[in-house]
């Protein structure tokens, strides 16, 4: 049956196009799919607010030993020591009972004072979570775990490329 499609001049110019058409649209689809991917993927993501989270969890599991009390005696610059080793990327507060501890690097607390008046992409990101613990009489406290976690070559630099 092609033989004959072929052999009349007419057809065989509708088939050439039809041919054209699809190839065309198949083309097309496949553009608008990797358009709608690249646009999907390309954006960048600052996970620095995960990480802040993942970190004071962390650390609030460590210093209470996983069950949720801690006393005045775990609650020692060398027990935050030992929960989390901190970079120069990190900066940790941690206040219990009138009492604070810190580690890290002490001037990205002043880069999150500024924060409050100046945004910029450059500033560290900086969360402050309370988290209510057991003390050593087994009454709930509040323990304040304020991090700044800085990060920016790895997580600002590619939105600003943009």
């Amino acid at each position: 049956m092609s033989n004959k499609i072929l052999k009349n001049k007419k057809a065989a110019a509708s088939y050439t196009i039809i041919s054209f058409y699809r190839i065309m649209m198949i083309i097309i689809v496949c553009l608008v799919f990797v358009a709608v991917l690249w646009m999907q993927y390309s954006k960048p993501y600052d996970i620095r607010k995960l990480e802040n989270a993942q970190i004071a969890k962390k650390v609030v599991l460590c210093m209470t030993n996983e069950s949720l009390v801690l006393t005045q005696e775990n609650f020692n610059e060398k027990t935050l020591n030992e929960c989390i080793k901190t970079t120069s990327d990190v900066f940790l507060n941690l206040t219990f009972q009138g009492k604070s501890i810190t580690s890290g690097r002490r001037e990205l607390e002043v880069y999150c004072q500024v924060q409050t008046r100046v945004t910029g992409p450059y500033l560290p990101s900086c969360l402050d979570y309370n988290y209510s613990v057991l003390n050593s009489s087994h009454q709930t406290d509040q323990l304040n775990v304020f991090i700044a976690l800085d990060k920016n070559s790895k997580n600002v630099q590619v939105i600003m490329n943009k």
